[in-house]
């Protein structure tokens, strides 16, 4: 082929070096910036881990001291003094690591907050004062406390981790509290923990100034600006980060902020990573790319030629063709194939190509379906396994929501329970569970997603909303509708758009949900609303299937536990028969005492004068007897139509006069004149034993006016009635009111203790609910909860 001036090849040439070094140029610019904002964002990726993993190291660090107080507490059980198990606990740690207990304080409190003893560093102590210790108190009972293990204090521009555990000193509760300041070396530990280089930089920060570390900062000197200050004192950020020169060097820095018991900002741990490497790889990285750029347009021009020579070649012949042409060779073969054929070739390649990558798409897609759909399966197969059907359905509830929203189980976003109350007829909102991931980085999430409708307190604040919620139970909305038909109802859509119960639902931003109901074949326990938060994931059919099948099968496990339960109920009932029996049987003292009397030998006065002595003791036993035998007696039930209002005033009226001769006002107030359907028998013996109980805590009470307030209500909601009985006795504790049902325990020597455990299983056999409300000195509410009349109740 020859090459002429004004060649076409020529021209291609020139205008395609142009097009190269433009478009070198372009990548070159494009690839520089790529790679410097990589290189950047490596940095900030490794500040913003590394800070996380140091909040991860402090928390471990802090429940290690926590372990070893405890340990170290059981091995000083048996000092004599406060001081010396003090002391000693002291010694125990200093042993298991004396770098870091050298200068913690060990400090043992009493349950009011007075110090006991104290033991450590002379310097440090003290820093526990009669003030802050019961403040110490207070905090231990919060549930920010049990959730973290510990708090922060500033003392003397010194922050203070404090630890406090229960310790029990010759049976005597007291808390066992360690002291342990925030030093040097934890910081040097948590640096080795990070693994971060020696360019890299760990400090401390109190309030707003420097306080130790790796920086070329004084004690005390400023280090913050006002307004990051203010941000942190106002909690705007767990995480602080910002490009910062330290020492003349540029560092990308990360703040921890540290609180205290009153969630006020009192510091921060720091870490700045050194940006020195980088500025060095920034220079390298444009020499180099520059080089290759030149590299590329010489190598692109070179090949560009020699490729253009050899596809103008078909169209130099044809030319010439043309030449011979137009001097009149018309004989001259023109060949068809030419671009024709490539056109056709490369049109039929592009269909079959794009047929190919339909189909590779197609199998992918499915491919992925089925993988999660095994990977569901799998965590489902290990949820069943793994979850326990406890007597309280909460722990049940919590461990299947913590599988919904685990990273290594479901994975969806948020879980929120609301139980079913039967007292109110309504769903109520209870506990909520976030996705670890979003806990974790909801921060980032969060800027990321406000512009996709998500909100920070539809995380930060939504376990405080949920237990807000109260939900009708009624048909109308679908998390009611769910629990009813007992099965999972979904939707691939936003909460708003549809009946929730509660309008604080459609403010939480819900997203591709659905809603899990929990019940068994008798009761309703509750259902649990779950979703995709801010995600476009959509919930497949497969799924709910399978989360289907999940769901008939916890029911089932429910309805058997119950049936379990039922069968310890009958064989608890046998127990406590053989109980009655044996207390018959153990009256050695008393019939002794009578034999004593019928071997006496006496005048008839004197014999009378000890069988009187023994009519107190006559009279318990066969009280006790009457109560065993009505115990183990339980007979069965038989419910009719009874008007409560009637009911209880006969036994009001029954017990009236002997109430009011021990100066006690019995009063009875009634809204509902309707009918329940009960056992009257069982109820008038459960009325009588309840005002009893009221009588008794009166008789120990030394309060001068002593009453007894009956009342009996209905709901115009709902279809519940409420009985109240309500004094001013002497109360109960809060250890008294937690086993109150149990049979056998009675803090009077006068009862043995079954009459609230025959109360509770009358109640219970009535479909209601018992509750007590009391407080020591105070007085007791009994509130009981029935069901109206209606032709299907039982």
């Amino acid at each position: 082929m020859k090459i002429r001036k004004n060649s076409l090849l020529i021209r291609i040439v020139f205008y395609n070096d142009i097009a190269i070094i433009l478009t070198a140029i372009l990548i070159t610019m494009v690839l520089t910036f790529i790679t410097f904002k990589d290189m950047e964002t490596r940095v900030v990726g490794v500040a913003r881990d590394k800070i996380v993993l140091l909040a991860r190291g402090y928390q471990g660090y802090l429940n290690k001291i926590r372990d070893d107080l405890y340990q170290c507490s059981r091995n000083a059980e048996k000092s004599p003094s406060y001081e010396s198990a003090a002391e000693d606990i002291k010694e125990e740690l200093n042993k298991k690591n004396f770098k870091n207990y050298y200068d913690s304080v060990i400090t043992i409190l009493s349950e009011n907050g007075e110090i006991l003893a104290e033991a450590g560093n002379r310097d440090a102590l003290r820093t526990l004062n009669e003030k802050n210790s019961k403040i110490l108190i207070r905090n231990i009972y919060k549930k920010e406390y049990e959730d973290m293990g510990y708090y922060l204090v500033k003392i003397n521009n010194d922050i203070y981790a404090r630890i406090a555990v229960p310790y029990f000193f010759k049976d005597k509760k007291t808390y066992l509290v360690v002291s342990i300041p925030v030093d040097i070396s934890l910081l040097q530990s948590l640096k080795n923990f990070l693994e971060l280089n020696h360019r890299d930089k760990i400090f401390l920060l109190v309030d707003d100034k420097f306080d130790k570390g790796e920086l070329k900062y004084y004690r005390g000197e400023p280090f913050l600006s006002q307004k990051i200050y203010d941000d942190l004192r106002l909690r705007e950020y767990k995480y602080y980060y910002k490009n910062r020169s330290i020492d003349g060097q540029p560092y990308y820095m990360a703040l921890y902020t540290l609180s205290n018991y009153n969630n006020e900002y009192i510091g921060s741990f720091g870490i700045a990573i050194s940006k020195d490497n980088l500025i060095k790889t920034k220079t390298l990285v444009s020499i180099f790319v520059t080089l290759l750029v030149i590299v590329v347009i010489i190598i692109g021009s070179t090949i560009t030629t020699k490729i253009f020579k050899k596809l103008l070649l078909p169209l130099a012949k044809i030319a010439e063709l043309a030449t011979k042409v137009r001097e009149g060779d018309y004989e001259v073969e023109i060949p068809v194939e030419g671009s024709g054929e490539i056109r056709t070739l490369s049109t039929s390649l592009k269909t079959m190509l794009d047929k190919i990558l339909s189909t590779k798409k197609e199998l992918e897609t499915q491919n992925k379906k089925l993988y999660e759909n095994l990977e569901r399966i799998e965590s489902i197969d290990k949820l069943l396994i793994g979850i326990h059907i406890e007597e309280d359905i909460s722990s049940t509830v919590k461990d299947l929501m913590g599988a919904l929203t685990s990273e290594i189980g479901l994975g969806y976003s948020r879980a929120m329970f609301f139980r079913y109350s039967r007292e109110r007829d309504c769903l109520v909102g209870e506990y909520t569970y976030i996705n670890s991931l979003i806990e974790d980085k909801k921060d980032d999430i969060l800027r990321e997603k406000e512009s996709c409708n998500g909100f920070r307190f539809q995380i930060e604040e939504l376990k405080e909303l949920v237990t807000f919620m109260k939900i009708p139970f009624k048909k109308s909305n679908i998390l009611s509708q769910a629990l009813m038909d007992k099965k999972i109802l979904y939707f691939n859509d936003k909460g708003y758009k549809y009946d929730l119960g509660n309008d604080l639902l459609k403010s939480i931003g819900l997203n591709n949900f659905f809603m899990f109901p929990i019940y068994n074949a008798n009761r309703y326990s509750g259902v649990i609303l779950v979703d995709y938060y801010t995600r476009n994931k959509k919930i497949s059919l497969e799924e709910v299937e399978l989360l289907n099948l999940l769901s008939m099968n916890i029911s089932v496990r429910m309805q058997n536990k119950i049936l379990e339960e039922d069968r310890i109920e009958n064989e608890r009932t046998l127990t406590i028969e053989k109980l009655a029996e044996r207390f018959l049987s153990v009256r050695g003292e008393f019939i002794e005492k009578l034999y004593e009397v019928y071997e006496t030998k006496g005048t008839p006065e004197e014999i009378l004068e000890k069988l009187y002595t023994l009519k107190p003791g006559l009279e318990k036993i066969q009280k006790e007897n009457d109560t065993l035998r009505a115990y183990a007696n339980f007979r069965k039930r038989t419910f009719e139509e009874i008007h409560l209002d009637t009911l209880i005033q006969e036994v009001v009226d029954s017990q009236k006069e002997k109430i009011e001769k021990l100066g006690i006002t019995l009063s009875y107030f009634s809204n509902y004149t309707g009918k329940i359907k009960g056992d009257s028998i069982n109820l008038k013996k459960a009325l009588v034993e309840l005002i009893n109980n009221s009588v008794e805590a009166l008789e120990r009470s030394k309060k001068i006016n002593k009453k007894i307030n009956i009342n009996i209500s209905k709901s115009r909601k709902i279809d519940k009635i409420k009985i109240q009985i309500i004094d001013n006795g002497i109360g109960m504790t809060p250890n008294q009111l937690k086993c109150i049902h149990q049979p056998f325990i009675s803090y009077s020597d006068e009862t043995p203790g079954l009459g609230l455990s025959f109360v509770h299983q009358i109640i219970k056999e009535h479909i209601g609910v018992i509750k007590f409300f009391s407080k020591y000195n105070e007085g007791t509410e009994v509130k009981i909860t029935l069901n109206a009349y209606k032709e299907d109740n039982l």
